[in-house]
């Protein structure tokens, strides 16, 4: 029998189990499909999560960097757009 506490620590593995694949799949097609300037589609079953862990997951790369945004289509299906978010700093044009 499953205690309470041990259920909890159960569901907290489960899920670092389901973001790390996540992880792993969107990194994996950000690094094939990058091109500088251009944002990179992503099918949302490559994002195959509850929406808490999704917006968990969402987090952590707009952190590292990425501007993502959700695009509902009930016809095509959902998908993902990733775009690298400008560094911040001065651009300078060569004269």
């Amino acid at each position: 029998m499953i205690t309470p506490q041990d259920a909890a620590k159960e569901n907290d593995r489960i899920h670092a189990d389901e973001l790390a694949a996540a992880e792993k799949a969107v990194d994996r097609a950000l690094a094939q499909s990058f091109s500088t300037g251009r944002p990179v589609t992503i099918a949302g079953s490559t994002i195959k999560l509850d929406y808490h862990l999704r917006k968990k997951l969402i987090e952590r790369y707009e952190r590292a960097g990425w501007e993502v945004k959700h695009h509902s289509d009930q016809r095509d299906g959902d998908y993902y757009e990733f775009s690298a978010r400008p560094t911040g700093g001065i651009a300078y044009l060569d004269r």
